[in-house]
Order: C-alpha cells, then structure tokens, then sequence
C-alpha cells in the first residue's frame, strides 16, 4: 500500500489481509482529528483551488493525528509543499506557510516515538 493509497483513503477495493494490520488499525484509530488552528494559514493560501484544498485537508488530518506515520506522510507532505511551492511564494500569507512547512519536517526529525509501518 503506497502513501498516497493511505492518504487518499482508497484501499484498491481490498481490505485489510493481515490480522497485525487489523490489530494496528484499530490500535491507532481514533474518532476525530483536530486540525491545529495554526495550520489555518495553509489553507487560507489554497482555499480559491478545490482539489488542493481537499489534498491539503487530507495531510493536515494525517499531520494533526496522534499516531502519525511519518514514512508515510513525509513523501506527501514534501510533494505538496513542492508541486504548490508557487502558490504559496506568490501570497502575502507565503512566509508564514513556510515556517509550517519546515516546522513539520522539523517534528519528524525529532519524534522518537516508535513509527507505525
């Protein structure tokens, strides 16, 4: 399963086959996902183009989530901030983007907490 199958939510029409990824999902799984109102700039920046508003809120809800599965999401999360790197530099709110963008390549750095794989 890629990164971008989890993300997305499409499981290619098959459920889980192993009873250790049954186990870990239902381990980690959790009702709701607060976004921090912090990362509310990111979406202000992209709010006017649909599709990338709604990959956003897909990333946000993965960087936000108590168990984050940072092999997973460091790929989206660095294609995002590259293929939309130009949207962001051309707003007033760009700077600040920025600083978000780096500070959750930063949290990754340092979480030590055991990665979900």
């Amino acid at each position: 399963m890629t990164a971008r199958t989890l993300l997305s939510g499409k499981t290619g029409g098959s459920p889980p086959v192993s009873d250790a990824l049954r186990v870990n999902l239902r381990n980690t799984a959790v009702a709701q996902v607060d976004i921090d109102p912090r990362h509310a700039v990111l979406q202000r920046v992209v709010q006017e183009y649909s599709g990338i508003s709604d990959a956003l809120d897909l990333l946000l809800r993965e960087l936000n989530h108590p168990f984050r599965n940072w092999p997973l999401i460091l790929p989206e999360l660095k294609g995002f901030a590259i293929k939309n790197c130009s949207l962001y530099l051309d707003h007033d709110l760009g700077p600040d983007a920025f600083d978000l963008f780096v500070d959750f390549f930063f949290q990754a750095a340092e979480d030590k907490e055991p990665q979900i794989r």
